[in-house]
């Protein structure tokens, strides 16, 4: 980390989809890994969904992850209507910012500390026997030569094997296409409207509420990533092959669990809570403001938010914009 820059903590918060894997599937054991994906060739990407008011038309590229490490897609069709927009709409990004570069870097070294169990202990120490056998099982599938994880509290350990497994099947939850569309719009010289909701830090409050999360949660956020590592490994390969090929049909019929959804740290935090309301609020606004203003707008918002109940695409049906295509 370059501490002579300013500091900047990235939430990503994940929204409910209304799916969790079943106590059964959780309990269950992976037998054997999933073979890893490899992509060959270009693919189509992700459909595009069409809001339209009058004549104005909203095009809404439909972001996912994890996507193939190896995934080539293929843009051009993508380019053209950036060319054809006035503006483009990035999806929500939700920061809390520390620009003192000493207080950052505490801040950092607290934080690496806080992921640590306390008292030297480790994960066999604080977890249920039955859950820790668990645990090593798929860790030696996926993690076979990482013991650093041994030593991380629960919801940080699972999030590091959950990352691992992923890894080993070819997937990655990387931002490349989310800085594709950005190169892309600056390339085509169009105005770009980041719906980004921060403000400074408030370290105090958000260490207080990290300790004070009870263990039963940590627990509780522990076997949801196992329980996603064991029954959705391959639903994560399933859409992420749907989104490559532009298959909208099947990206709508798939299931989307909420791993680690008792792992969202910040989910307790009043200060992000209030921000991912800021921006939510603020892409609606954009958008609308498009529709209003615009000849064509350009848009990216996670496949959750337009394909769900409560996603941001189902509020602008509610307000009454005619949505094509998907």
């Amino acid at each position: 980390m370059n501490i002579g820059t300013k500091f900047v903590f990235f939430l990503v918060l994940t929204l409910s989809a209304g799916y969790q894997p079943s106590a059964q599937d959780q309990r269950s054991v992976l037998s054997r890994p999933i073979e890893e994906i490899v992509v060959i060739g270009k693919r189509p990407g992700p459909p595009l969904w069409k809001v339209t008011n009058g004549d104005n038309v909203l095009w809404i590229f439909g972001v996912h992850h994890p996507l193939p490490k190896s995934l080539e897609w293929d843009s051009e069709s993508v380019e053209w209507i950036i060319s054809q927009s006035t503006e483009y709409l990035t999806g929500l990004s939700v920061r809390l910012v520390e620009k003192n570069p000493l207080k950052a870097y505490r801040i950092f070294r607290k934080m690496k500390k806080l992921r640590e169990n306390p008292n030297g202990q480790t994960l066999q120490d604080v977890l249920p026997p039955e859950t820790y056998a668990r645990f090593l099982e798929i860790k030696a599938l996926y993690a076979p030569d990482n013991e650093k994880i041994l030593e991380l509290r629960p919801m940080w350990a699972a999030e590091e094997l959950f990352k691992e497994a992923l890894d080993s099947l070819g997937l990655t939850s990387g931002g490349s296409i989310s800085r594709s569309l950005n190169r892309i719009a600056k390339k085509k010289r169009i105005e770009i409207t980041r719906v980004d909701a921060s403000e400074p830090l408030d370290s105090k409050q958000w260490f207080d509420d990290l300790r004070s999360i009870p263990l039963e949660t940590e627990l509780a956020c522990f076997e949801d990533f196992i329980g996603a590592i064991n029954s959705d490994l391959q639903g994560a390969v399933e859409r992420a092959i749907a989104w490559a090929d532009g298959d909208a049909d099947l990206l709508k019929e798939l299931q989307y669990p909420d791993a680690g959804l008792n792992c969202l740290i910040f989910s307790g935090s009043a200060q992000a809570s209030r921000l991912l309301k800021q921006a939510r609020l603020l892409w609606i606004t954009s958008a609308e403001r498009g529709l209003r203003e615009n000849d064509v707008t350009f848009a990216s918002l996670s496949i959750r938010e337009l394909i769900h109940d409560e996603g941001l695409l189902e509020e602008l049906r509610k307000k009454g914009y005619a949505i094509r295509g998907q």
